[in-house]
């Protein structure tokens, strides 16, 4: 059986005994995703530090709105924040009450979910993406960001240990202080760098091709018998 990741095999195998599994994550199409305009534009003030994606309880949207609204004011000199993404809009009009309550409209930006289209477009002009997400699978607004240059702030729920490792970005906990600890520290990192990092990432190992040509080796293996494939979980 094929998961996208190792924490959904690990929930389904609460409900179900497997006895041969294997994880390959969902790939990007990178010809969809060109970066030049994009690591350009970090010369610019303020810079958006955007959550893209569905906006549900539990992705986190609400701490982070608790965060933003307990840093110092100077911070947003140099940063602002966008929410854009579906959900239900009830939930998308209690996000919009917190911003209100915590007087914060002037720093967040609540905008209409992104088409398929434009997308792109929209993501060349962010400089973080952030997603402090209590639960995650395989986030492909995660992948889409970071094909596209952008360094990233992400819980360890979504399971991308190779983003600090490589320099890509923070891992945080889904925690009020660790997260507002990350977000200051902004100001102290070479986020063009990390954009840079974040790309090759994306392209070394989540690219349509490579992850293709693993499922073709899972195929390989079951069809010989030889269970050769790194992406088997109980080999």
């Amino acid at each position: 059986m094929f998961f996208s990741n190792i924490g959904e095999y690990q929930e389904s195998k609460k409900q179900v005994n497997f006895s041969d599994a294997c994880v390959i994550p969902n790939g990007i199409d990178l010809s969809f995703f060109k970066t030049d305009q994009n690591l350009d534009k970090l010369n610019n003030k303020p810079k958006k530090i955007v959550f893209f994606g569905r906006i549900h309880k539990k992705k986190g949207v609400e701490i982070l709105l608790k965060v933003i609204s307990k840093l110092p004011k100077n911070f947003f000199d140099n940063f602002i924040f966008e929410i854009t993404g579906p959900g239900e809009n009830n939930y998308i009009q209690k996000i919009k009450k917190m911003i209100h309550n915590f007087n914060l409209n002037s720093y967040v930006a609540v905008l209409p979910p992104k088409s398929r289209n434009n997308k792109i477009s929209y993501l060349k002009n962010v400089d973080i993406f952030i997603l402090p997400s209590y639960e995650e699978g395989d986030s492909i607004a995660l992948k889409e960001a970071m094909a596209l240059g952008i360094p990233v702030i992400i819980s360890e729920q979504c399971r991308m240990n190779i983003v600090e490792e490589n320099k890509a970005g923070f891992i945080v906990k889904t925690e009020f202080y660790n997260l507002k600890k990350t977000i200051l520290s902004l100001v102290n990192f070479d986020l063009k760098k990390m954009g840079i990092n974040a790309r090759n990432i994306i392209t070394n190992n989540f690219d349509n091709e490579t992850c293709c040509n693993r499922v073709l080796k899972i195929y390989e293996d079951v069809y010989t018998g030889s269970y050769n494939s790194i992406d088997w979980i109980n080999y």
